[in-house]
């Protein structure tokens, strides 16, 4: 028991560091690579930490958060399956009594700003999205992690491929301090042994930061 409490508390601290509250954090990859399932860990490991966390599933038909057989997590995580979000809705949950320290939103390219309205190109739409994200992260001082999509292609952390080529529409300097990356070394070989530890790949000032935390398969 001693050693799991260390092994959640040493996993927090990179959470803390990657996913700051009071700004939006990006969490990218290439499909396949593990987004949901290491956001899922995310979400375990937070509520361990007396987090009250909302996770919002629109991208898969279920998805499983299971903490009933874990007595040592204080809370509970909120699942919600929505395939059609809008700002509008996340708006509306926290203006009512529910309050969360995290939000995780999987994934962001399937969000609306305002549901059944086409009123901007997608672009701007999506840029309005993100930018409205972390006006709710900044007011309420919560942590924000919005998983994004990136197209299929090698995406492995180098300026190149992870930084001046993703979310083109989106400032720069938005993204180079909000910008994690979930690569996993052996996803572009013939045989991908995904059963690997992941590195995450963020920039804090420009500098390149490598993080290794638990397997996400």
């Amino acid at each position: 028991m001693e050693n799991e409490k260390k092994r959640f508390s040493s996993e927090i601290k990179v959470i803390d560091e990657l996913f700051p509250k009071g700004k939006v954090s990006i969490l990218a990859s290439g499909p396949g690579v593990g987004k949901t399932i290491f956001a899922c860990k995310i979400a375990k490991w937070l509520t361990y930490h007396r987090e009250r966390v909302l996770y919002v599933n629109m991208a898969s038909d279920h998805i499983n958060i299971d903490t009933s057989d874990d007595d040592t997590i204080p809370w509970k995580c909120s699942l919600l399956d929505m395939p059609l979000l809008s700002i509008e809705d996340i708006s509306f949950v926290l203006s009512r009594r529910y309050t969360f320290d995290t939000i995780i939103l999987d994934y962001i390219e399937l969000m609306y700003f305002v549901k059944g309205i086409e009123c901007l190109k997608r672009k701007e739409e999506l840029n309005a999205i993100w930018h409205f994200l972390d006006h709710i992260a900044k007011e309420k001082n919560i942590r924000v992690i919005g998983l994004s999509q990136l197209e299929r292609g090698r995406i492995d952390g180098t300026e190149e491929s992870c930084f001046d080529k993703v979310l083109k529409y989106l400032n720069r300097d938005f993204v180079r301090e909000r910008l994690v990356v979930l690569h996993r070394p052996s996803y572009y070989e013939p045989q991908d042994n995904n059963t690997e530890q992941v590195q995450l790949i963020t920039f804090k000032n420009g500098i390149k930061k490598e993080n290794i935390l638990e397997n996400t398969k």
